[in-house]
């Protein structure tokens, strides 16, 4: 197991924006012991119908069918989007804190959270569908990014 050092000092990284991973980040960036958490967690990617959204289970398994756009008890667990990982002092499995919460550098341009920054619905109305873009969970984690 690799384990990477955590950076308490200042970092010189851009982070440009947040996000969600998608299915194929979360497959392919993380184990599934790095996706395991106490809670299942949103994906951006939709589900298979309008209604659902792609999500992780709280054993790790990425759930690209979804379940209800609906449903507020799922955790929000953000990505950051990083641009000079090569120019900082970081590199891909280092640690550093971000609005007082650990993020862990997953590529070249990404950092995930290891933990939550909260619980919402992907859609309140699920109507609205799952399209991340215009979802209540992206305006969730924009002023989570914001604030």
């Amino acid at each position: 197991m690799i384990v990477g050092k955590v950076i308490t000092e200042d970092v010189n990284i851009d982070i440009t924006g947040a996000t969600l991973l998608s299915v194929e980040e979360a497959k392919t960036l993380l184990t599934r012991a790095e996706r395991k958490y106490d809670y299942w967690w949103w994906l951006r990617s939709p589900g298979y119908s309008q209604d659902d959204a792609a999500y992780v289970s709280d054993v790790g398994v990425v759930r690209e069918y979804g379940f209800y756009v609906d449903c507020d008890g799922t955790a929000v667990r953000p990505a950051l989007k990083i641009s000079n990982l090569k120019s900082s002092n970081l590199k891909i499995g280092d640690t550093f804190v971000f609005k007082n919460k650990k993020f862990k550098v997953i590529s070249n341009d990404l950092a995930f959270c290891l933990e939550d920054i909260g619980r919402c619905a992907f859609n309140k109305d699920v109507k609205r569908g799952n399209d991340y873009e215009t979802s209540d969970i992206k305006e969730f984690v924009d002023e989570w990014f914001d604030d």
